[in-house]
């Protein structure tokens, strides 16, 4: 919320307790070894990419350290939504060279849809297959790959479509 006071305006935000997802990879890579736990956070995260995505906002700034998980139930929440690009305020586009879409790094805001936003979920998921790779089955590390490949493919036409198919694919 925003309000104003006598010193002027200021930002009442929720409190959130927990990790940054870059923390989490850090200090308990092994949380992400156990199938449900990365199923439960690719989820979560793509649902809250469904609900930004169904209001035409595209986050554009997913990285490890806007994702956060909370202490008591693991709940992903995404923040940093300052750069976001919307059909009605788009004079600002976040850029992570990690993670972002090639069409985001070529500047041309024209060319982003939520398809770069799944872009950067793929490059998510690639990083933690690294991470937790070995400690997987194959058949389900071979899944995860292939999800993962297909988001991130150069030619956008080539990705999920939507958060919604991209979570249904994760959780077949």
């Amino acid at each position: 919320e925003i309000h104003e006071g006598a010193e002027g305006l200021y930002l009442l935000m929720e409190y959130v307790d927990g990790d940054t997802l870059s923390q989490r990879m850090q200090q308990h890579p092994e949380y992400f070894a156990d199938p449900k736990h990365l199923l439960k956070f690719f989820t979560q995260l793509l649902s809250c990419l469904q609900c930004l995505h169904q209001h035409q906002v595209l986050h554009l700034d997913i990285k490890p350290d806007n994702i956060l998980l909370t202490r008591v139930s693991d709940d992903v929440k995404l923040i940093d939504l300052g750069f976001c690009y919307t059909d009605s305020y788009d004079q600002t586009m976040g850029r992570n060279d990690l993670y972002s879409a090639p069409e985001q790094k070529s500047g041309l805001q024209q060319m982003v849809d939520v398809r770069s936003d799944l872009y950067a979920v793929g490059r998510l998921l690639q990083d933690l297959l690294l991470l937790i790779g070995h400690r997987l089955s194959s058949t389900l590390r071979s899944r995860l790959e292939k999800i993962a490949q297909r988001s991130t493919q150069t030619d956008k036409s080539l990705r999920y479509a939507s958060a919604e198919e991209m979570s249904a694919e994760l959780q077949k």
